[in-house]
This record gives structure tokens, C-alpha cells and sequence, in this order.
């Protein structure tokens, strides 16, 4: 039998219904006025939805003409290059002004058509070979053609003028060598320096009285040990002082340090005002193969020191560099050595890199250039001599002869490439530096113009193989007399 409910109760469930009922209505958010009513029932994405269709048109729309024609102004920027990419790096006209400067090596240095003509080898009879000159003048010319026709690299021209170089080292076989790119030692770089001012080291501090120790002590002095010091019959302060002299003296100010004096000093400036290690896409010079240096050996060596003892001892003088107290000598520039090249006189430097210019090439060839006539300055430089114990029987000064010609061959050469066309520099010792003087400019895709280039480095080739050579052996042997006198 089923109860049924009392009316008390249905009362009480009718009341609880319409009170939930209210707050359910008092919950439900106001409308926002000039805001659109979602649809009911739906999704959140509908209502989402709908609401967005019921907004007004913004004034200025994206796709409105006035948008289209009037975009906004934005800022292009140009690519990083392989140069300015770097902040560190300073291009090559900063590199030139920052660095090279500081070195005193003098990039396109002025001179006169006579100067030049001078600074080139002379031209000796029967010592070209015309025939093989126009030769490789003509291959040269064809592989220009050929490059400019299917728009090669500036990486592809080196291997024509390789090819020009080897061809022309054939009329003087074992006396040459020439090796692409090889790093050299950083050793022959030369060090920049910049100017510090700094202030002078301070003084030592002056000693202190010790009543005045005493009175700026943390730990003063007890006073029963101040009033030991009675019985050695001083008088004390009340018997001897006034009451105004008894009074507490102030410590007197402690006395100004003096003025610092600045001073002047040079110190290594930093890597990025440091010259870039050399890296020639080519470096020529004379061969160290036992075959070049017994060559002649009767006209140049001494009993007892033969050509093969004069380059065995190179190889020990170069393996003794960075020992203090050995004596060094580098002739070898490349860094992994022995490389079969010493005594470098001709470097070729291509424009590296897409991004770069010839002026690159040429701020290369003169860092290249400088460590170049180092190397035939240490050979034959005074301070060598002095640096050696003198015997006791002096040497006899140079003739006007031998100044001449060393002065003849402290120079060296570089080819700068951009492409098809090259630039010819020699380089000279000028001061604490170096000068880079402008020979002539080539274009190897003209027959004319590659004949002329083929028969300036067929020149210094032959200088190189001989006068050069010669003079760099009758340096050494002076060099080892020196040694061993000393």
C-alpha cells in the first residue's frame, strides 16, 4: 500500500522549485548594450560565429581599395654579406685604414714610370724564352675564353694562371716551386700596436707615528697598561699639562696621496686590429730539394759547408723557432713545414669570396708581401750580425756592389685577380714597413693583354731562379759564418 505524501511536504517541494528557479534567472549574464545576441541553442563555435556576422564594417578594411593602394611603409634591408656579417670584422677600406696603417704598409704608393720600370727585373739577353712565352701566352688566353663564356667562379680562374706559372718554371727546372693554398706561419705576421694612457703606479704609503696608530686602533691601549707606564717615573698628563692642554688633541687629517702622474705605453692591440694570418691561393719561391741547393755549390759554399749542409741547416734553424734560447731562423713561410718551398718572392691572391672585392685581395697580398721581405731581412739584416758574438777580426764593410744588389733584391711580387683581370704590385721595404707599388693592370681574355702578363712573370721567374737565388746563397753562408765565428 503506497503512502502518499503530506501536503506539508508537496508544499515545501513546490517552494524549493520555483526559489531554484529565480537564481537561475539572477545567474544569467546581462546583455551588453549595442552588442549582438548569440543565437540560443548552439555550440560555442556557432554562437562564436554569429556574433561575428552581426558586427559592423571596420571604416578601413583589409581588403579596401585604400589599403591595397597605400600598403604601409617597411624598412628593406640588404642582405649580410660574408664580410658585414660580422661586426668584428672591418671591411676592407676600415681593414686598410685601422691596420695596415698602423704597420706602415702603404697600399698603391705613388711612383713615377721610371721608379717602375726600375723595380722591375731587367731584361737580360737570351735569358727569356720568346717562344715558349707566346706559347703559354696563347693557353692563358683560351682558358680566359673559355671561364668568361660559361660564367666561371673567381675560384677557377687561379688554375689557368697555375698552369701559366708551371709552364714558365720549365726553363729553370729544380729551382722553383709553387704551392696553392698554403697557410703560413703566424710568426713572420707583424704585431700591431696601439697607444695606452694609464696612470703611473701608486707610491708606497708613508709609516705612521704610533701615537697615531694608537689613536686610530680599533683596540685602544687599557688603561692599566697606561698607567704602568708610571713607574718608570714620567709624569703624568695632570702633572705636567694645563687644563686646557689636557684637553683631548684631534687626530690631524691624514695627508693627500699625491697626484697621480698618466704616462704613455704601447701595447699588442686586439685580434680584430691584428693582420689576418696569410693564405696565399698561390706562393712562389725558391725550391728545397736537395737537387736545387747542390747546384753550382762550387761558385757559392766554402770547404767544409757544402749546399746540402747549408739547407740541413735551415731545417734546424726553422724547427728552432719559438725557443728562447736557441737561435731561429724562418725560411719556410708555410705553417706546416717542410713544405719544399723557402724564400718566397711571389704570391698570388684571388678576390675571396663572392662578396668581397679586389681591395681584399690586395689588403692579403700586402700582409703576404710584408712577412715575404722579413723573411730576406732577417737573413741579411745588421741586427742578425750584432745579435752573434763578433769575432775577433772584424768584417770588412760591404762593397758598393753587394749594397746595390741587396738592396736590388729586398723586393717581392704579387698578383691580385678578380676574375679575368689582374693587377701586378712589387713590394718594397720602406721604414718600419713596407710600400705597394701599382705595375700594371691585365685583362687575360685579350690575346695582347695576356701576352703582356705572361712576359712580366716570365721576368721575375727568371730573377727569381737566378739573381735571387744567388743572393739568398752567398746570405746564408755569411749567416753560418757568422754562427759559427761567434
Amino acid at each position: 500500500m503506497m503512502k502518499r505524501g503530506s501536503p506539508d511536504n508537496d508544499d515545501d517541494k513546490a517552494t524549493t522549485r520555483s526559489g531554484t528557479h529565480k537564481r537561475r534567472r539572477q545567474l544569467q549574464p546581462l546583455p551588453v548594450r549595442g552588442s549582438p545576441d548569440p543565437p540560443p541553442r548552439s555550440n560555442a563555435i556557432d554562437r562564436v560565429s554569429a556574433w561575428l556576422d552581426c558586427l559592423p564594417e571596420s571604416p578601413r578594411s583589409l581588403a579596401s581599395s585604400d589599403a591595397v593602394d597605400k600598403p604601409q611603409d617597411k624598412t628593406v634591408f640588404d642582405p649580410p654579406s660574408s664580410l658585414s656579417s660580422n661586426p668584428n670584422k672591418p671591411r676592407s677600406q676600415n681593414y686598410r685604414a685601422q691596420v695596415l696603417r698602423r704597420l706602415e704598409i702603404r697600399v698603391d704608393a705613388d711612383a713615377d714610370d721610371e721608379a717602375r720600370q726600375r723595380l722591375l727585373p731587367p731584361i737580360q739577353d737570351g735569358g727569356l724564352n720568346e717562344e715558349r712565352i707566346g706559347e703559354v701566352a696563347r693557353e692563358l688566353y683560351e682558358s680566359a675564353r673559355e671561364l668568361l663564356e660559361r660564367a666561371a667562379v673567381n675560384d677557377e680562374w687561379t688554375a689557368p694562371l697555375s698552369r701559366t706559372i708551371q709552364s714558365l718554371m720549365r726553363d729553370n727546372p729544380d729551382q722553383l716551386c709553387c704551392l696553392p693554398d698554403r697557410e703560413w706561419q703566424p710568426a713572420l705576421k707583424p704585431v700591431t700596436y696601439i697607444h695606452r694612457i694609464a696612470p703611473s703606479p701608486p707610491s708606497l704609503p708613508q709609516k705612521r707615528s704610533s701615537t697615531t696608530l694608537a689613536a686610530d686602533s680599533p683596540h685602544p691601549e687599557p688603561v692599566s697598561s697606561r698607567n704602568n707606564n708610571n713607574n718608570l717615573g714620567y709624569p703624568t698628563p695632570d702633572q705636567t699639562q694645563s687644563p686646557v692642554q689636557s684637553q683631548p688633541a684631534t687626530n690631524p687629517p691624514p695627508p693627500l696621496a699625491p697626484p697621480r702622474t698618466p704616462f704613455l705605453h704601447l701595447e699588442p692591440a686586439p685580434a680584430r686590429l691584428q693582420p689576418k694570418t696569410p693564405c696565399p691561393d698561390l706562393s712562389i719561391g725558391l725550391s728545397d730539394s736537395d737537387t736545387a741547393w747542390t747546384t753550382d755549390e762550387q761558385s757559392w759554399t766554402r770547404p767544409g759547408l757544402g749546399g746540402r749542409d747549408v739547407k740541413d741547416i735551415l731545417v734546424d734553424l726553422q724547427h728552432a723557432a719559438g725557443h728562447e734560447d736557441r737561435m731561429t731562423l724562418i725560411t719556410d713561410p708555410c705553417a706546416a713545414s717542410p713544405s719544399g718551398l723557402r724564400f718566397p718572392f711571389l704570391i698570388v691572391e684571388a678576390t675571396p669570396g663572392a662578396n668581397a672585392s679586389i681591395a681584399d685581395a690586395e689588403n692579403n697580398a700586402a700582409v703576404a708581401a710584408a712577412c715575404a721581405l722579413r723573411i730576406l731581412a732577417e737573413l741579411s739584416s745588421p741586427e742578425r750580425a750584432a745579435a752573434v758574438k763578433k769575432s775577433s777580426s772584424e768584417p770588412s764593410p760591404p762593397t758598393a756592389e753587394q749594397a746595390e744588389a741587396s738592396n736590388v733584391n729586398m723586393r717581392c711580387f704579387s698578383l691580385t685577380t678578380d676574375g679575368p683581370m689582374h693587377v701586378l704590385w712589387v713590394h718594397t721595404p720602406a721604414g718600419n714597413g713596407s710600400h705597394m707599388v701599382w705595375l700594371g693592370a691585365y685583362r687575360v681574355t685579350h690575346h695582347a693583354s695576356a701576352l703582356d702578363l705572361v712576359r712580366k712573370l716570365a721576368r721575375i721567374l727568371h730573377w727569381g731562379a737566378g739573381d735571387l737565388r744567388d743572393w739568398v746563397r752567398h746570405q746564408c753562408v755569411q749567416y753560418i759564418d757568422r754562427i759559427l765565428s761567434g
